[in-house]
C-alpha cells in the first residue's frame, strides 16, 4: 500500500519517456535516465526496508520463503524473485559459495528464531571456528597436508545491489575482511555479523575464507575421527604442520591475531561446551516419532559424520517443490514434513536435518543466506547474485573442526559437494581477479550547438522529452513527500494531544500497544495464537532498561487487563521508562528516515490509538 505512489510515479516515467525502437543516441542523456531509474528503484527498497517488519537483518522469508512472522508453514507457492541482492567477485565455473547471512539455534514447532547467547568474552565467533579449523588441521599428518587439498584459500568481493539489509553475508571459515567504508561498524560477537546501520547499494567488502574439500575422501575421515577427539584431553599441536599451513595457505589473512591468542585450547573448550548446550534444545512438543526415525536411520554408524551423511541422504528422497502447500494447525512443521506433505522448500530440507541431528544428541543449527554460483555472464569479474538464489541449510558442530555444513535439499545437494578435480599443491585462488575499478565508466557528451544533421535534431527533441519528463517525475516526488510530512505531522498531534488527556489506564494502554510494535520491529511479533505470557516468555530479559524487563511490563498490563485494577502512578513510569529505552535502542541502530517512517506506520494504524 505504501508503494503505490512511487509505483505511479514509475508508471509516468515510463509513459513519458520515448518509445520509438531507436535506441536515444546521446549517450549523456541515456546515463541521466539509467541513474534516475536507479535511484527511484533505491527509493522503492529504502521503502520496503522502512516498512518491513523486522529488524532489518537477512530472512529468507523476505524472497517468500515463509510469511512476515518467520512461521515455516505458511505454504504460499513461492514465484522466484529475480532482483540482483548483490555482485560477487569470481570466475567462469568456480565452485558455489554458500553465503551466511541468518544463524538461527532454537526451533519451536513452526518457526526458527534466535535468542540471546553466550559468547567468549572480547573474542569474534566467525575468528574462534577459523581457528578450531585451523588447529584441527595442525593434528594432520604433515605428508598428507602436502598431497591432499583439504581446503582452498579463496579471496572473494562483495557489492551490495537491490539490497537493505544491516546483515554482513559471510561464508563459513571467514579469516578476514575488510569494509570499503571505514566509518562502518559491526558487531562481531556472535554468528549473526552485523552493520551496525543498514547498508544499500554500493556497500561493498572483501574477505578471505577457506573452503572445506568435503568431497575428498581424507577430509571425510578426518570428520569422522574427530569422533574421538574431546578438548577435556588436550592434544599438542604438531607445530610441523601448522607452520606449513601458515607458509603455503594462510600468509595473506590475518593469521597472526590467530595464534597470539591466549589459552586457545582452553577457549575452544569453553565455546564447545556453550555450544553443547545451547544448540541441542528440542521442544517437548515434537512428536516421538521423529525421534524413532532419525535412531532407526543412524543405527549403523559410529561417528556424528556418518550418522549427518545418512541423514542427509536420507532427505534426499523427499520432493524440492515452490508449492509445497500450508502447515495445518496444531502440527510440527518438521514431523509433517517427514511424515506426511514430503514435499517442502529448502526451509523444510534444512529445518528436518537440523532436528533430526538434535534427536541423536548432535548440536545443529539453522542457517539461512545465498548461494552464489557462476555461472552466468559476469561484468569485470563481478558476478550477479539474485533474491532467488536465497537458501536455507543446516550446520552441525563437530567437536575439534568447528561448524560443517550440510545439504539435506536433494536439487542442491550436487552444489554442495561439487567436486574440485585436479589442483595443483600450491593453487592459488583466481576468485580475487577482478577490477575494482571496474565500475566506473567514461561519460560522452557531445556538442549539440550549430547542427544541420536532421538526425541529431530529432534525438534532441527526444532528450528534451526525458529532461522533461524527468523534471516532472521529480517535482511529483517532492509534492508527495510534502503531503506525507503535512498529514504525519497532523496525525503526531492528534496523538499526543489524545495521550494528554489521557488518564493513567488509558496511557499505559496506549504504551504497551508502542511497545508491541517496538517489539515487531525487533523481530517479536505477537502472532494471532499467542497470548501476553507466550510472548513474554519469547521475549525473555533480551531488553532491559533501568532494571525493567519485558516481563515486569507484561506483569502491569495483565494485571489491569484482566485483574481490573487500576494503574499507579509508579506502575506508569515502569512502563514509560521500558518504552523509551526500547525507542531510544531504535534511534541509536536506526537512521532517523527509518525510525520517522516506522513512527508513520504506527500513526497510520488506527488500532494503535486505543
Amino acid at each position: 500500500m505504501y508503494l503505490i505512489p512511487v509505483c505511479l510515479l514509475l508508471a509516468v516515467l515510463s509513459i513519458i519517456l520515448p518509445s520509438k525502437p531507436e535506441p536515444i543516441q546521446w549517450k549523456g542523456a541515456k546515463e541521466f535516465y539509467r541513474i534516475m531509474k536507479e535511484q527511484v528503484e533505491d527509493w522503492i527498497i529504502d521503502i520496503e526496508y522502512y516498512f518491513e517488519k523486522s529488524s532489518g537483518d537477512f530472512s529468507i522469508n523476505l524472497v517468500g520463503y515463509s510469511d512476515e512472522n518467520g512461521d515455516l508453514g505458511d505454504g504460499g507457492v513461492l514465484i522466484p524473485d529475480e532482483k540482483i541482492a548483490f555482485d560477487i567477485s569470481g570466475s567462469k565455473g568456480s565452485k558455489s559459495i554458500y553465503l551466511v547471512g541468518s544463524v538461527s539455534n532454537e526451533y519451536t514447532g513452526n518457526r526458527w528464531e534466535k535468542t540471546k547467547q553466550k559468547t567468549i568474552k572480547g573474542q569474534q565467533e566467525y575468528l574462534l571456528d577459523y581457528s578450531e579449523l585451523l588447529y584441527g588441521l595442525s593434528r594432520q599428518n604433515i605428508e598428507l597436508l602436502k598431497e591432499i587439498p583439504y581446503i582452498n584459500q579463496r579471496k572473494i568481493k562483495i557489492v551490495y545491489g537491490n539490497i537493505k539489509t544491516k546483515t554482513f553475508f559471510y561464508p563459513l571459515k571467514t579469516s578476514y575482511f575488510n569494509i570499503n567504508n571505514e566509518k562502518e561498524r559491526l558487531q562481531k560477537d556472535n554468528a549473526n555479523i552485523r552493520f551496525d546501520k543498514a547498508q544499500g547499494r554500493g556497500s561493498s567488502y572483501d574477505l578471505i575464507f577457506y573452503e572445506m574439500n568435503l568431497s575428498e575422501e581424507y577430509v571425510q575421515e578426518m570428520l569422522r575421527e574427530e569422533n574421538n577427539f574431546s578438548y577435556e584431553e588436550v592434544e599438542k599441536v604438531d607445530q610441523e604442520s601448522l607452520d606449513w599451513l601458515i607458509d603455503n595457505y594462510l600468509k595473506n589473512d590475518n593469521v597472526d591475531i590467530v595464534l597470539s591468542m591466549e589459552e586457545i585450547y582452553e577457549q575452544l573448550h569453553s565455546r564447545a561446551q556453550i555450544i553443547e548446550r545451547e544448540y541441542k534444545y528440542l521442544p517437548k512438543e515434537l512428536p516421538d516419532r521423529v525421534r524413532k526415525l532419525t535412531e532407526e536411520i543412524t543405527a549403523h554408524y559410529d561417528t556424528d559424520y556418518d550418522k549427518l551423511k545418512a541423514i542427509e541422504i536420507f532427505l534426499q528422497q523427499y520432493t524440492y517443490t515452490l508449492s509445497p502447500g500450508k502447515l495445518p494447525e496444531g502440527k510440527d512443521f518438521v514431523d509433517y514434513f517427514l511424515f506426511e506433505n514430503q514435499k517442502g522448500y529448502c526451509t523444510a530440507f534444512a529445518s528436518s536435518l537440523a532436528i533430526m541431528g538434535r534427536c541423536i544428541g548432535i548440536p545443529t543449527r539453522y542457517v539461512e543466506g545465498y548461494v552464489a554460483t557462476f555461472d552466468k555472464v559476469s561484468k569485470n569479474g563481478m558476478y550477479p547474485v539474485q533474491n532467488r538464489q536465497a537458501h536455507a541449510w543446516a550446520e552441525a558442530y563437530i567437536e575439534g573442526v568447528g561448524w560443517i555444513p550440510f545439504e539435506g535439499t536433494p536439487d542442491f545437494y550436487s552444489i554442495r559437494y561439487q567436486s574440485w578435480g585436479e589442483k595443483s599443491k600450491k593453487q592459488e585462488s583466481v576468485d580475487s581477479d577482478y577490477n575494482p575499478y571496474g565500475h566506473l565508466q567514461d561519460y560522452d557528451i557531445p556538442a549539440i550547438s550549430g547542427s544541420d544533421n536532421p538526425l541529431l535534431d530529432e534525438t534532441m527533441e527526444e532528450d528534451n522529452h526525458v529532461i522533461m519528463g524527468i523534471t516532472i517525475t521529480i517535482v511529483a516526488i517532492f509534492i508527495l513527500l510534502f503531503v506525507v510530512l503535512i498529514y504525519k505531522f497532523l496525525l503526531r498531534y492528534q496523538y499526543r494531544k489524545m495521550v494528554r488527556k489521557a488518564d493513567y489506564n488509558h496511557k499505559m494502554y496506549l504504551l504497551f500497544l508502542r511497545i508491541l510494535h517496538l517489539l515487531k520491529l525487533e523481530g517479536y511479533t505477537l502472532n494471532q495464537q499467542e497470548t501476553i505470557q507466550m510472548l513474554s516468555d519469547r521475549v525473555k530479559d533480551i531488553f532491559h532498561y533501568e532494571n525493567i524487563k519485558f516481563t515486569d511490563v507484561a506483569n502491569i498490563y495483565m494485571r489491569y487487563r484482566y485483574g481490573e485494577t487500576d494503574i499507579t502512578q509508579k506502575e506508569l513510569q515502569r512502563v514509560e521508562l521500558f518504552q523509551q529505552g526500547l525507542f531510544d535502542k531504535r534511534k541509536q541502530e536506526e537512521s532517523k528516515i527509518r525510525v520517522w517512517f516506522e513512527e508513520f506506520v504506527f500513526l497510520t494504524n488506527k488500532g494503535n490509538w486505543g
